[in-house]
């Protein structure tokens, strides 16, 4: 009887651990992941663009997605972009000159008015 017991606990324990198991796996792959919209021409432009693809609108906004980290991605950066003006300007020669609240002072005719 003792062995009977034990057998049927540890049966109704897996039992019950499955139960467990199944509903928390059940519920996990019944949640949909919700992105809520609260733009009408947001709303109108992903399903606009999911109907002319074919696609559902999960779909529609991934590519959409993808498509637009893949573009910032390809710019450059304004390092890279302003490269050329870099080297003209390192070409030129030194002055000599200092750049500060005197030389600008200077140019903008307001040099000695102390």
């Amino acid at each position: 009887m003792r062995q009977y017991v034990r057998a049927h606990t540890c049966v109704l324990f897996v039992f019950r651990l499955y139960i467990r198991l199944s509903i928390v796996l059940t519920i996990e792959s019944c949640v949909d992941m919700v992105i809520h919209v609260r733009d009408a021409d947001t709303d109108t432009l992903v399903r606009e663009l999911a109907r002319r693809k074919g696609i559902s609108i999960t779909e529609a906004i991934k590519e959409a997605a993808t498509a637009e980290l893949a573009r910032i991605q390809s710019e450059s950066s304004v390092w890279d972009r302003t490269a050329g003006i870099r080297d003209r300007i390192s070409a030129f020669a030194p002055t000599g000159h200092s750049v500060d609240k005197q030389f600008f002072d200077a140019l903008s005719g307001q040099e000695d008015e102390d």
